[in-house]
């Protein structure tokens, strides 16, 4: 489960910039399950709430790791279409994963910082 992300440059959610975004999170949000399995497959699961009751409950991706295992890339399929986002991992044990993506938001460089955490 996801238990943080960070924002670099901060993002304004309403009551100014904040890094730590996750707290702003809507809670159907904060429940979801990433389940990664040892076969590059994985399935990505709306947990207890959901915040459109008309979606699936669960979703499947693939994975793969790329880079002398220093980038995981996740794909999934949307509308038909494929889309794969390439995370550089600065953080992988028993407990913890963490990863960081960069992408452009309206001709600005934002990266994003995200912790999951085993449950």
């Amino acid at each position: 489960m996801i238990t943080s992300s960070i924002y670099n440059p901060p993002i304004d959610f309403g009551n100014g910039p904040v890094s730590e975004g996750f707290p702003f999170w809507d809670d159907c949000d904060k429940d979801d399950i990433y389940i990664i399995k040892a076969n590059g497959v994985g399935e990505y699961n709306e947990g207890a709430t959901k915040c459109d009751p008309a979606d699936p409950q669960t979703e499947a991706f693939t994975w793969a790791l790329k880079s002398n295992n220093t980038i995981l890339t996740i794909s999934e399929t949307t509308g038909g279409v494929s889309v794969g986002v390439d995370y550089e991992i600065l953080q992988l044990d028993a407990t913890t994963l963490k990863l960081k993506f960069t992408f452009d938001n309206a001709g600005v460089s934002q990266t994003i910082t995200e912790t999951y955490t085993r449950k």
